[in-house]
């Protein structure tokens, strides 16, 4: 009889401890909680509202990344684009790099690797990305070249 009445309010209060949910009104508490659906048209429209470069770049970082984890590359590349626009911190420069480079658009991708290096007066801090951007050059290149001669 003890086990059961342990038993049942063990399972009373696993239940209502699942249920309680807070209510997310802001699209930083949505990112944070990882509900990135949620999370981008807040942001979006936080973004409009924000007046501060920094704040802009902050705001449109967590879009770009909202809209990176659900797998939207486009839609993160015009977002990381606006934070890259409102504060070049080295961190915005690699993270559109990155996405130009998921994108295949690995010049532009190479020559943002370039410009994180020099913002970061580190020569060499992102030369494994840009002999990555390197290489799917030449292999892009290459694949055209196979296919036109045949």
């Amino acid at each position: 009889m003890k086990y059961r009445l342990l038993a049942f309010f063990s399972l009373v209060i696993l239940v209502a401890a699942c249920t309680y949910t807070q209510k997310i009104t802001d699209g930083t508490t949505a990112f944070e909680r990882k509900q990135y659906s949620v999370a981008v048209p807040m942001l979006e429209k936080e973004f409009k509202k924000a007046r501060q470069g920094s704040e802009k770049a902050k705001i449109a970082w967590m879009t770009a990344t909202s809209y990176d984890k659900m797998n939207m590359g486009d839609k993160s590349i015009e977002w990381y684009r606006k934070a890259y626009d409102n504060n070049p911190t080295p961190r915005h420069i690699e993270n559109y790099a990155l996405a130009l480079k998921r994108a295949e658009a690995y010049a532009e991708a190479k020559a943002l690797f370039s410009e994180a290096e020099s913002e970061l007066g580190k020569p060499g801090a992102f030369q494994d990305e840009i002999r990555a951007c390197n290489l799917a050059l030449g292999w892009k290149k290459n694949a055209k070249d196979s296919y036109t001669k045949v």
